[in-house]
């Protein structure tokens, strides 16, 4: 979430609900279509640790459950059907600026916009 929001504080309704959007968007995002390492084994030869990891999104590793039923699988796949990655990053982009504009709304020239007055 700071590669995306900052290190900024945060404190008013309004960057709230930006940072929601925002947090919906990036789960979207990683859940759907990033890569992300699974430690599958480990065992020691010796002094040393081998580790086997398993690269795949969140989303295949989901619809590869046996115990999933046939319905969450369903809506799972309608979602990922329905969700252009291209779209969903320009979501993003907007959603960032967003973000930047209600925490900018706050502030005049640096300050808080109670200490500009």
């Amino acid at each position: 979430m700071r590669s995306y929001a900052g290190y900024r504080r945060y404190v008013s309704r309004e960057e709230h609900r930006a940072l929601a959007r925002l947090d919906r968007l990036i789960a979207l995002k990683h859940n759907l279509f990033m890569p992300s390492m699974k430690l599958v084994a480990k065992e020691r030869v010796g002094p040393r640790v081998h580790r086997k990891y398993s690269i795949d999104t969140p989303y295949n590793r989901v619809l590869a459950m046996t115990t999933l039923d046939e319905c969450a699988r369903r809506r799972l796949k309608q979602r990922l059907a329905k969700t252009d990655l291209l779209r969903l990053l320009e979501d993003l982009s907007r959603a960032e600026r967003g973000l930047d504009a209600a925490y900018n709304s706050k502030c005049v020239r640096g300050r808080p916009a109670a200490e500009a007055a």
